[in-house]
């Protein structure tokens, strides 16, 4: 199957994998139904450690289900879950009298930790976009407006950004918010068919890929100084590999939209490069972070393989070859997704284990953010 892939035997791995798998573990133990909302500080045999929740997670579970609904059938309990997710939200205390979502709320919503991380915006924004689509829901589509023109003013500065759980070092501008906000903006300005919108997306692109991005090497720098300087230290030379992917497949949809072909594959070039400077020959897999001149990458755990990056980067080099088709899309595809489906699952529990260290062996955290999502 890896030499002459059969996309539609790799469709029914994805399939089973996501309904009979991911999907059963969350409506078995995420589910708040009491409540509303879903539980995210939960162990991968799916016990819950504590009914806190946080609003970054919420968001994630919001367009996951909108998703199920809107891309894979018009299934009514994932529409249910969907729409109590979105009430829970709205009529919780999870957004502040400023407009800005806080961190964290109790299992019945209660505010236990204020705002503090745009991040949080961000994956509520993209939640409601997606419900929206379902309906149409005004509700939904005005809150997201109103939380991208809240944001939008804050990420001109990122001396005073609230990004938990990802500190910007002192002097520094991070890649994280502009490429999260490339595709709030695209997706949002897309729904309301707003050119304005859209053209914040490719503003964000554009900052990423001139300020962030060497050509010389085809890495995205994580960490730049506020005059858009690359500096030859620890800091300045970190480079997150699935970050970078995640803006490059990003970029990709932003740039086919506004015609800059060349710019397209410019971005999905850049996917291999990322993926030949973080992949671990020794035990395999991608590494977190990694030092450009060998040093210490200024991230959590730089070593950890942890799954978002794999995923982020499947879904890249599938897109990649769907795009540009060259040889290597599916030899690098081959390369992550064999890596990954001999980790990540879980075959005691169900779902995956999120966290791995360098050698492939379960650890329990990476960030600061203690949670396990969709």
């Amino acid at each position: 199957m890896n030499k002459n892939t059969n996309f539609s035997e790799l469709l029914t791995i994805y399939e089973d994998t996501l309904l009979n798998d991911i999907v059963p573990f969350w409506m078995k133990h995420g589910i708040d139904r009491e409540y509303g909302g879903i539980y995210n500080c939960i162990k991968d045999d799916g016990s819950i450690i504590n009914t806190d929740k946080y609003i970054w997670s919420q968001g994630r579970a919001l367009w996951t289900f909108s998703a199920l609904y809107n891309r894979i059938e018009k299934n009514h309990e994932w529409l249910s879950i969907a729409t109590q997710l979105k009430d829970f939200l709205i009529n919780s205390d999870a957004r502040d009298k400023k407009g800005a979502w806080v961190y964290a709320v109790s299992r019945d919503g209660k505010v236990i930790k204020a705002p503090q991380s745009i991040y949080a915006d961000a994956f509520v924004i993209l939640g409601l976009i997606e419900f929206a689509k379902i309906n149409k829901d005004q509700q939904a589509i005005d809150i997201a407006f109103e939380s991208y023109g809240r944001v939008k003013p804050l990420l001109k500065d990122h001396s005073t950004l609230p990004t938990e759980p990802n500190h910007i070092p002192e002097g520094y501008e991070h890649h994280g918010p502009k490429m999260i906000y490339s595709l709030v903006s695209y997706e949002l300005g897309n729904l309301l068919e707003d050119q304005e919108i859209l053209t914040d997306a490719l503003d964000f692109a554009n900052q990423v890929m001139n300020e962030h991005f060497e050509d010389k090497i085809g890495l995205v720098h994580e960490f730049i100084t506020y005059d858009k300087k690359i500096i030859n230290n620890d800091i300045g030379m970190t480079v997150v590999p699935g970050h970078a992917i995640e803006s490059m497949w990003f970029f990709a949809y932003i740039y086919k939209y506004w015609n800059e072909q060349e710019k397209v594959k410019k971005v999905l070039s850049a996917i291999r490069n990322h993926l030949e400077f973080g992949w671990d020959n020794k035990y395999g897999g991608i590494r977190l972070a990694k030092n450009i001149n060998d040093g210490k990458a200024k991230w959590w755990n730089p070593e950890a393989k942890v799954w978002w990056v794999f995923t982020e980067s499947m879904y890249a080099l599938l897109l990649a070859h769907e795009l540009i088709g060259e040889k290597w899309c599916m030899e690098w595809y081959w390369k992550v997704h064999n890596y990954t489906f001999g980790h990540f699952p879980d075959h005691e529990h169900g779902e995956w284990t999120q966290n791995l260290d360098r050698k492939g062996n379960k650890i329990d955290v990476v960030t600061s953010l203690k949670v396990k999502d969709f």
